[in-house]
């Protein structure tokens, strides 16, 4: 079992990859939504949404396949003939990439009207830079080379940041164009560099056929791809709908109050989920597995998130008009309601890459693919329906259902397998801690003049005051949380 030390070691090392580009991410979305219009900001989220589609397509299957092979080939010692293949299909990218450029290039040429030259040319190098740049960070974080890996993300958003101020401060024209141009260049200053690392690049004396390599990736990571492809359509569908059924201007109200509960949870809980992989997957090279020994981690982790999630859903169900306000302006807080729909529903959804972790050390990637399928049918089913009978509000209501319909079909598949289980008296613990410093908060509101600095003030009483009794009840009531 991994020692505390070396978990909690781990997790702080980590913030910085995602503290950074959660801060980046609220300081963008706080620019764009007081810079661009309703509509263009919309048109923006669109764009880079497509982007995250492709990429999706391209690097999931082989991210997976990565976490899940990496650390058999050094068991065997053969990391370089790895590192070999997985080279050649980050060439083959960028070459199909390059190529592709080349072909609408002599296109446009021909006949410059019939394609939007600038932004297709842009869109296509950022997302094979984008999908390099993904299957890198894989490997940095497999190997736990976490300095190397929080370094390239937060500077990378760091750069991304200052490219798109230059954006708004110098340039008028194709400003979406630009913007989409800032981030390919913020990812291409690490991107390029990578491509002559000799560490990666090592030459190998026998070099065997790349087919079984890629044959036993592709059976591993297709099923893997149907699951992230899946989960994509849940969280872009709704984008696409409220655009074709409404208009672009109730996308971008929709889109920045999502956008605030994706890069809140980035800030708070990814620091867990990039540490918790490499563990759960370091289990899985055994040739023995242990079930028991896994679903005590699975237990550890649940009981950990559920007892640091709780106070982050209760202030955003008490702040989300204020948070909204806040970063996004006086245009975007009707959106504020879906803040804490959306907050609940990633609480679970979160939860449920705790719990299906027995379905991935098991192999039983399809059986994941079917689940999140499911789960994407209902989302598109009910955004249709929802999105007509109640606006982008519905689209809320959603991915929440899919969300939860998700861990639901987890957790009864999980009592055939590895078993996720909830220890209800940290369930029932943390409801009680959580609602009594709700009603304490909610009264200090009453007496208190909403402002920033009253909402920071608020903030810290409430989960100081959690925090401390939470730990007297764990004492009193004798869990045990530690690995």
């Amino acid at each position: 079992m991994i020692k505390f030390n070396v978990f909690l070691k781990q997790l702080i090392a980590y913030f910085p990859s995602q503290i950074i580009p959660a801060l980046v991410s609220f300081g963008i979305i706080i620019l764009l939504t007081r810079y661009l219009s309703i509509d263009h900001y919309g048109s923006y989220v669109l764009f880079v949404t497509t982007v995250s589609l492709i990429t999706t397509l391209i690097t999931q299957w082989l991210i997976q396949s990565i976490f899940y092979y990496r650390p058999k080939y050094e068991a065997m010692q053969t990391l370089d003939e790895f590192n070999y293949y997985i080279d050649k299909f980050i060439l083959f990218v960028l070459g199909l990439s390059f190529g592709i450029v080349l072909i609408i290039s002599l296109l446009w040429l021909v006949a410059p009207e019939l394609l939007p030259y600038e932004i297709i040319v842009v869109i296509i190098i950022l997302i094979a830079f984008q999908s390099v740049f993904l299957i890198n960070q894989t490997l940095q974080q497999s190997s736990m080379e976490v300095n190397k890996y929080s370094f390239h993300i937060s500077v990378s958003n760091i750069l991304k940041f200052i490219f798109i101020v230059i954006t708004i401060l110098y340039f008028d024209r194709n400003i979406i164009t630009m913007l989409l141009l800032g981030t390919t260049l913020s990812i291409a200053i690490f991107v390029l560099p990578e491509l002559f690392n000799q560490r990666r690049r090592k030459k190998i004396t026998q070099k065997n056929s790349s087919v079984p390599f890629f044959k036993s990736m592709l059976e591993y990571g297709l099923p893997m791809l149907g699951w992230f492809f899946a989960l994509t359509i849940i969280n872009i569908s709704d984008r696409y709908m409220i655009g074709w059924l409404n208009s672009s201007r109730e996308v971008g109200i929709y889109s920045a109050n999502f956008a605030v509960v994706t890069s809140a949870f980035g800030l708070l809980f990814a620091p867990l989920t990039k540490v918790m992989h490499p563990i759960f997957m370091k289990e899985s090279d055994r040739d023995d597995i242990d079930t028991s020994r896994i679903e005590l981690l699975m237990n550890k982790f649940t009981n950990l998130f559920i007892i640091s999630g709780f106070p982050i859903i209760v202030l955003v169900i008490i702040y989300a008009k204020d948070i909204s306000l806040l970063l996004l302006g006086k245009s975007y807080i009707d959106g504020s309601d879906i803040i804490p729909i959306i907050t609940c529903g990633f609480f679970i959804w979160n939860l449920a890459m705790i719990g299906h972790k027995g379905l991935e050390i098991k192999k039983q990637t399809r059986k994941m693919m079917n689940f999140v399928i499911i789960a994407c049918v209902l989302n598109v089913v009910l955004n249709y329906v929802f999105i007509i009978m109640f606006g982008y509000k519905g689209a809320t209501w959603a991915s929440f259902l899919a969300f939860l319909s998700y861990a639901l079909l987890v957790y009864i598949d999980s009592r055939k397998n590895i078993k996720w289980c909830f220890d209800w008296k940290v369930v029932t613990i943390v409801s009680v801690v959580g609602m009594f410093n709700y009603f304490i908060i909610t009264m200090i509101n009453i007496e208190m003049k909403l402002t920033i600095l009253s909402l920071i003030i608020n903030s810290s009483i409430y989960i100081l005051l959690y925090l401390v009794l939470i730990f007297t009840a764990i004492k009193l009531f004798k869990i045990k949380l530690s690995f």
